[in-house]
């Protein structure tokens, strides 16, 4: 906290103690002011009445010396004194002759003692040009009368004030004085107070006041300490619950957003963002509909709200340019009569759906692929049990015509077995370090003569130095057979397949080069599922299985590497296999 700050505080906290101490002090001086006054006019009062007293005993029996009696003891009390006869008349006056005075019988002093014994009154004496304070009581031969004139009560008065002012000042000096005592033990804890207030607000939720009084500032304190502990606690709660939240949501595999009642978003988790293509940082606040342009979000959710019961949909989405299918599940949340908002929950079923279409077609095409020779082998073996009289020429072509198609059937139980064993068990294949030189050479041997035979020209390169990988031997050697095999059976005769062996870098590529039919472009990367073929009748005449490319992808793939192929139909096809060269420990 900043200087500033906190003698701001101090002169907060000590400029309202002054107005109330200067206030306070005020009023009781006027109090006491007004107080001592009255005390003074009624005393000064009291006085003229002893005075007056004494003067009707100088006057009872009306001694022919009554004027230099009263005119004596005036000038030693200072006050003036007259005596009145019941008509008014003044007989005797201790200041003037009497005999030039007026009457006296409407004085209110006089007419008031002639009442009730005893008056009093206060006002300018034309006689004497001053004001006056007069008492009178009666007597049994008129009225006895004592005067002051009010400047010396001004004066007593004057006097009073002064000194009340006095005290007044002193007591706003000792006011200064203790105000700057309380104010600093006031504003000490207010600031720390503040400054722990400002801690807290910034996170330090451990800080606390550092206060050991009895009185009730240091009430205040613990009762903020007890405050700030209970804070702590509830952030540690609520911050350990959203972090536990979080991490569930961070494991789901499902996307989940959550909306209120207005349908604005309170909750977008990471799997959400990414299926839907949205910020989970800045959905917060924004109504569903402007989150994501995936109607079909926010019609489910709008649903589970207007019934108030869960709802579950599979809707596609166009994502990035691909539909992705979603398995929706949306229900409200909240207790009462009206929700407080509602959750989706998104599964991801897109690839899912594509394997539940792959294992349809595949059923399909394996039993149509197996349903053709096993209805050949069985129409052949019919027609030979049927005529026993089938010449010994006849016979033989037929049962050739059933071993051709028995071994279309275990060439495609046998692709369909090595698929599978690399699809499912790809922790069955060996992994050794294996030159390719070797294998590329097998290969070459095996299928040299099948190509000559067809007419085609096969050859290869290799380099003279070890060429290493680390892989299953038996399903490289799967790997190139296809490949070249398929190369040669797609090309006519007159052509050739051009088996390459080389490396690039920190890989290995094998690549495949004919002048065959080539491949048509509409066909792209469906070559290589499974018994997918670009020329179904060429396919087979010539005994394929559609399995051969498959099988190279999948090898491919679990040996670290990828498959790409180049063709011009009419031209011919280029397939480049690149797999990841060496490994550690191994010559390469």
């Amino acid at each position: 906290m900043t200087r500033v700050h906190r003698s701001r505080i101090f002169w907060r906290i000590f400029s309202a103690y002054m107005a109330v101490a200067i206030v306070t002090t005020l009023i009781v001086g006027l109090q006491v002011g007004r107080r001592v006054e009255r005390t003074a006019t009624e005393q000064t009062r009291a006085g003229l009445h002893e005075s007056a007293v004494m003067a009707r005993e100088l006057a009872r029996g009306r001694p022919a010396d009554l004027q230099e009696r009263l005119r004596k003891i005036g000038a030693e009390t200072a006050t003036r004194y007259t005596v009145i006869d019941p008509d008014g008349t003044v007989r005797a006056d201790s200041e003037r002759d009497p005999t030039g005075m007026d009457n006296h019988a409407d004085r209110d002093e006089i007419v008031e003692a002639g009442r009730a014994g005893e008056g009093s009154a206060s006002r300018f004496s034309t006689t004497l040009g001053v004001q006056m304070m007069y008492v009178a009581i009666s007597s049994d031969e008129g009225f006895v009368r004592a005067a002051l004139p009010l400047r010396v009560l001004a004066e007593g008065r004057t006097a009073t004030r002064a000194t009340v002012a006095l005290g007044v000042g002193l007591a706003l000096v000792v006011a200064v004085g203790l105000g700057v005592a309380v104010t600093r033990s006031l504003a000490a804890p207010l600031v720390e107070m503040s400054e722990t207030a400002r801690s807290i607000a910034a996170g330090d939720y451990g800080r606390r006041i550092q206060v050991d009084r009895p009185d009730e500032v240091g009430a205040l304190g613990r009762s903020f300490n007890l405050m700030a502990g209970e804070i702590q606690q509830r952030i540690e709660r609520i911050t350990e619950e959203r972090d536990r939240f979080q991490t569930i949501l961070g494991g789901m595999v499902e996307g989940v957003v959550a909306v209120d009642a207005s349908e604005r978003v309170l909750l977008v988790n990471d799997v959400a963002g990414r299926i839907l293509g949205a910020d989970p940082a800045r959905s917060a606040g924004q109504p569903i509909r402007n989150v994501t342009r995936a109607e079909g979000i926010a019609e489910v959710l709008a649903d589970a709200l207007r019934a108030r019961v869960d709802r579950s949909r599979e809707i596609v989405l166009r994502i990035a340019g691909v539909d992705r299918v979603l398995d929706t599940h949306a229900g409200p949340f909240g207790g009462g009569e009206e929700p407080l908002g509602a959750v989706v929950v998104l599964h991801d079923v897109t690839e899912l759906r594509r394997l539940e279409s792959v294992r349809r077609d595949f059923v399909t095409n394996v039993s149509h692929e197996l349903k053709t020779p096993l209805t050949a082998v069985r129409g052949i073996l019919e027609t030979v049990i049927d005529d026993p009289g089938m010449t010994e020429a006849v016979r033989r072509d037929f049962l050739g015509r059933m071993n051709a198609q028995v071994e279309r059937l275990t060439r495609i139980v046998t692709d369909l077995l090595d698929l599978t064993r690399i699809e499912s068990a790809p922790e069955s294949l060996d992994r050794v370090p294996l030159d390719l030189r070797e294998i590329v050479e097998e290969t070459f041997r095996v299928l040299e003569a099948g190509a000559r035979d067809r007419g085609v020209t096969l050859q290869r390169s290799v380099p003279e130095d070890p060429v290493t990988v680390v892989g299953d031997r038996a399903s490289l050697r799967l790997l190139v057979d296809n490949l070249v095999d398929n190369a040669v059976h797609y090309t006519p005769a007159g052509g050739s397949v051009t088996l390459t062996l080389g490396r690039e870098a920190n890989e290995v590529r094998v690549e495949v080069r004919d002048t065959g039919i080539g491949i048509d472009p509409r066909h792209g990367d469906r070559i290589f599922e499974r018994f997918y073929r670009a020329d179904p009748a060429r396919s087979h005449a010539l005994g394929g299985t559609g399995l051969g490319l498959s099988i190279v992808r999948n090898v491919a793939s679990e040996h670290g590497g990828r498959v790409r192929y180049e063709s011009v139909p009419g031209t011919g096809t280029v397939f480049r296999v690149d797999l990841p060269a060496g490994a550690p420990g191994t010559d390469s």
